[in-house]
């Protein structure tokens, strides 16, 4: 069974747009990570008492690693979540900080961006735990979206950070109490985007600028523009922990200013830089040894203070660097954060890099290969279709162009090399299996959907409806009765009669009958669908998702029943259908996690076991029945979560008996009822109390009368079974059985 299997993921070749992610975990009950290792480290934080805990802020909260980065899980119990804007996710953690001396107190600043990128926030989190629960720290800057963040080493209740309310200028606080309240300190109406603490003089602060750098030395009363030879815009700011009149300036477009006199006067040190962006700055706090990344991926090394860098970047891919941590114990390990190419690690110093298992990529869409049990498509939240699985690795193609999520992947049954990805700027395809895609039609597409029968014929929804009949090459919009019904969001074909085909809109679920020539309302007060799902055995069987459940028809839309009953009040994202036993579905919520049924909506039940993020956005099955869920933030999972059954057991007659099964489920009369997986064999065994057995009903083959007497019972649907113990039957079905048999 794939929960108890272990995994070893081998790295076999590196190829110009990806790169093999090694990592070895063993699988456990319930959900199993299965990657793909990527994702944003907007800033890496190391306990300096206990350094192989690491911390990352990223797209969609902390993530923590207890081992040196070898694995890392979501952290985020009492943060907020990414309701507010769930299309841009978070929250967004830019800053970190640890407190120097008690490394289970933590501090992160949570943003969050809009549909148009505008930052709004949450101010700071303290977590007094290690991670494992957070509460606010914002006195005062409840709003506040927070970019940078440091702790007096000095005095540690003392922090400062850099942060901004909506679009307005971002400034320095501060908070003398470990963030119980927070007032504003800067004196400068300068945009400012980080913030670094004397390690040694306490009260004595940087915060770069997009002129430069200020300083304070009283504690924030007043600032000074430190600007002698540096007049440009700051990114990243370092300060030599042994002697802190060094400071170092990462600027975008000079590369990186130094100081040897606190700031006063700055001298340019680039030699060896070939990228003058720099981004990210952090020093050995063993050595002078410094190291730089810049905003074209690169990472820089200089071991003299900065006279002279070389280029250390060998194994690491990435678009940009956000972040750099050096072991503070051990200065060979160091850690690099990239957007959206997750977190690497050096042991010798940067001389080779390998990938973590950081597994923080944002899944927007889902697609089993349809004949290679395991290979997914995977489609994330800026324009990047990864393909592969946690056996053979992961790749991924270049990025789709303009970046927007992937909100849809379709795959050709016959010609799985042809691959389609929806986006809200167009419709790409690939006729390589995902290695490389192009442009295939210039609409916005939010779902995309392959005829089973006809793969040449595809259909694209978005603004509008789409149809190709050549496999792509040429479209014909479809929109007849689908005016005024806004966004669509998921399509779902008729798998026994393919030119019937359900859309999710805004306005409800809509359907044509004739390929799309003409859409009519299948809706039956269903309003606001976002999912769609077909049950394959009996297609007039619908299921969609809304906003606040799941809804049922099995009249091919033309009526709707509420299907929810144990399901939150949630946003049902993604729904799916055992292929085997159509009537296992399972709903994917947004903050709720993953839900299932196996009577065909009529109840749900929550399978969160091991899930850490409860933000689903993509579900599907492959040809084995293995589930897997797309979570906003923390990768994709996999479970084998087989359709079950009920099996229970009745006693007809008179003097009792005992009757148990091998697997110890059933123990009648304590326990006559149990719930098995599809597929399994039981085999009950009956001991009357007194006289014999006389017989039973209901099994697949049974042993006869005697004092003991067994039953075999294959699990292919839900079974009643009785024993016969003599006397009188209970009901008519009995006694005709029992004339029979006696």
């Amino acid at each position: 069974m794939f929960r108890e299997r272990v995994v070893f993921v081998v790295c076999l070749c590196v190829l110009t747009y990806a790169i093999c992610a090694p990592s070895a975990h063993a699988q456990t009950a319930g959900w199993n990570p299965i990657g793909p290792e990527r994702g944003t480290a907007f800033a890496i934080a190391v306990d300096p008492q206990n350094p192989s805990t690491l911390y990352a802020g990223t797209k969609s909260g902390v993530f923590k690693s207890s081992d040196g980065g070898s694995e890392w899980s979501p952290t985020n119990a009492g943060l907020p979540t990414q309701e507010a804007f769930p299309e841009n996710g978070g929250p967004y953690i830019y800053a970190l900080a640890v407190h120097p001396q008690n490394g289970s107190t933590i501090y992160a600043g949570v943003t969050y961006l809009n549909f148009f990128a505008e930052p709004s926030g949450r101010g700071v989190f303290a977590s007094t735990d290690g991670g494992a629960s957070w509460h606010a720290a914002n006195g005062g800057i409840e709003s506040l979206a927070v970019y940078s963040l440091a702790v007096d080493r000095q005095t540690p209740t003392t922090l400062y950070l850099v942060g901004r309310i909506g679009t307005a200028d971002m400034h320095a606080y501060k908070s003398t109490d470990g963030g119980s309240s927070w007032s504003l300190v800067s004196t400068v109406n300068v945009f400012s985007l980080v913030v670094a603490i004397d390690p040694l003089v306490s009260g004595t602060v940087y915060v770069g600028t997009v002129g430069g750098v200020f300083k304070t030395t009283d504690d924030g009363a007043t600032w000074t523009a430190m600007n002698g030879g540096l007049n440009t815009f700051i990114d990243a700011l370092a300060i030599d922990p042994t002697n802190s009149a060094t400071v170092y300036a990462g600027t975008r477009g000079g590369g990186v200013f130094k100081s040897t006199d606190g700031g006063s006067s700055w001298t340019a040190v680039n030699n060896g830089l070939t990228s003058l962006q720099v981004k990210a700055l952090t020093i050995d706090p063993q050595s002078t040894t410094l190291y730089a990344g810049t905003r074209a991926g690169e990472i820089f090394k200089s071991t003299d203070g900065g006279t002279s860098w070389s280029a250390i970047d060998t194994g690491v891919t990435a678009p940009m660097i956000h972040s750099l941590a050096v072991h503070p114990q051990a200065a060979t390990t160091v850690y690099v954060g990239t957007d959206r190419n997750g977190i690497f690690k050096s042991e010798n110093a940067g001389a080779q890099w390998s990938l973590t298992s950081l597994r923080n990529v944002r899944v927007f869409s889902l697609a089993a290969h349809p004949s290679a049990s395991g290979s997914l498509f995977v489609g994330d939240d800026w324009s990047r279709v990864y393909h592969g699985s946690d056996e053979s690795g992961w790749l991924f193609a270049p990025d789709l162009n303009p970046s927007t999520p992937v909100s849809g992947l379709a795959v050709d049954p016959t010609t799985p090399a042809n691959v389609f990805a929806a986006t809200s700027r167009g419709l790409y395809k690939s006729a390589n299996g995902g290695s490389s895609f192009t442009l295939a039609q210039s609409v916005q597409a939010l779902a995309v959907a392959i005829d089973p029968v006809v793969p040449s014929t595809i259909y694209a929804g978005g603004a509008g409806a789409f149809k190709s009949v050549d496999g792509g090459s040429t479209w014909t919009q479809i929109v007849n009765g689908l005016a005024g019904t806004g966004r669509l969001t998921s399509l779902a074909i008729d798998p026994q009669n393919p030119t019937t085909v359900y859309a999710a809109t805004q306005q409800g679920v809509y359907k044509t009958v004739n390929g799309g020539s003409n859409w009519t309302p299948a809706n039956g007060g269903v309003v606001g669908a976002v999912s769609l799902a077909v049950d394959p055995q009996n297609p007039s069987t619908v299921y969609t998702g809304t906003g606040s459940g799941v809804f049922k028809s099995v009249d091919g839309g033309a009526n709707w029943t509420a299907s929810s009953n144990g399901l939150p009040a949630s946003q049902v994202s993604a729904l799916a259908i055992d292929p085997d036993v159509p009537s296992h579905v399972f709903a994917g919520t947004f903050g709720a996690g993953v839900f299932e049924s196996n009577d065909g909506g009529a109840s749900w039940t929550a399978l969160n076991d091991q899930l850490p993020s409860l933000f689903v956005k993509a579900l599907t099955t492959d040809s084995t029945s293995t589930l897997y869920a797309g979570t906003d933030g923390a990768g994709v999972f996999v479970i084998d979560a087989p359709a079950q059954f009920g099996l229970s057991v009745n006693m007809i007659g008179r003097g009792g008996a005992t009757i148990a099964s091998t697997d110890g489920g059933i123990s009648c009369g304590a326990d006559c009822t149990e719930a098995y997986d599809a597929g399994t064999t039981i085999t009950l065994t009956a001991t009357a109390n007194s006289g014999d057995i006389k017989g039973w009903i209901g099994c697949d083959t049974d042993t006869g009368k005697g004092k003991t007497s067994s039953c075999i019972v294959t699990m292919n649907a839900a079974r009643n079974v009785s024993v016969n113990l003599g006397g009188r039957a209970k009901t008519a079905a009995h006694v005709a059985i029992l004339r029979r048999r006696n």
